[in-house]
């Protein structure tokens, strides 16, 4: 069962409404970023990346290699922060291996296995920290309907310190519905996506949360429209009167730039906040 499974069975928990956060999230910036991408060719290939954040100037280079079965990383960033990471799939018949260390930060090295299945996908991983916390997530269905859900134990304080459970589904024309009930029980969260237009190049997408015990709800509405195939333009905007836009230009083949800014429409003498990236992978 191996790979395929990996491509056609549930998905991660964390996957659970990826379409409709994709569009109401992704591209939304509020910083300056510089990202070039380079593929040598046998699986090998480096991503730099320059970015301002806070008025600092932050880097990071990746040396990445892949194969259908190995893929590792090795970043390190402007402070000499090394950080590999390693995944081995099918060593054993439908799963992953997969170990992040940190060699400056000892408490953040990780170490994970996930199982595939066509109707389930299930995951493990440690912390090696102090508290030792373990991580456990199941999904059970198909790429179309499914539940599962995922809990944090900490095996130093004897307590499971978060759990979520979900269930989402998708129809014949591909829209997608999921509920989560996250922060052990607290929160709700409802996505919604859909695509518009006959050729679907365009989709709208909303989100409600809703804190069950202080009855507070927030609803964010969004959309995401392929002008041609070079151009994409989004919009999104909550009930407090935030309201976002970003544009995403192919200016060259391989390279992208990208604007957005959100704006407080009952405070329009404030600044905006303003993000642009330039991205080339060649």
């Amino acid at each position: 069962m191996g790979s395929a499974n990996m491509k056609n069975g549930p998905g991660y928990f964390s996957d659970m409404g990826w379409k409709a956060n994709e569009t109401l999230t992704r591209d939304y910036l509020i910083s300056l970023r510089y990202s070039i991408a380079s593929n040598f060719g046998n699986g090998w290939g480096l991503t730099s990346t320059i970015a301002k954040w806070h008025g600092t100037y932050r880097g990071d280079t990746t040396i990445r290699y892949e194969d259908p079965n190995v893929r590792a990383n090795v970043r390190m960033d402007a402070r000499m922060n090394v950080k590999p990471t390693l995944s081995v799939t099918n060593f054993l018949p439908s799963t992953r291996f997969i170990g992040s260390f940190n060699f400056l930060k000892f408490y953040k090295n990780k170490l994970a296995v996930e199982y595939f299945h066509e109707y389930a996908t299930l995951g493990a991983a440690v912390t090696l920290s102090y508290f030792l916390p373990i991580d456990v997530s199941a999904v059970f269905g198909t790429p179309w309907i499914n539940f599962g859900g995922e809990a944090t134990y900490s095996v130093f304080n004897g307590t499971w310190d978060k759990y979520s459970v979900g269930v989402s589904w998708a129809t014949q024309q591909h829209s997608a519905l999921s509920f989560t009930l996250m922060d052990k029980g607290e929160t709700l969260r409802v996505l919604y996506w859909h695509p518009i237009g006959q050729m679907k190049k365009g989709a709208v997408a909303g989100e409600v949360k809703r804190r069950i015990a202080t009855k507070e709800s927030k609803l964010t509405i969004g959309c995401a429209y392929a002008i041609n195939p070079h151009t994409l333009i989004k919009a999104r905007m909550n009930q407090y009167g935030y309201f976002g836009a970003a544009l995403k230009q192919e200016v060259q083949p391989n390279t992208f730039f990208t604007i957005s800014g959100t704006f407080e429409l009952q405070a329009l003498r404030k600044t905006p906040r303003i993000g642009v990236a330039l991205e080339h992978n060649s």
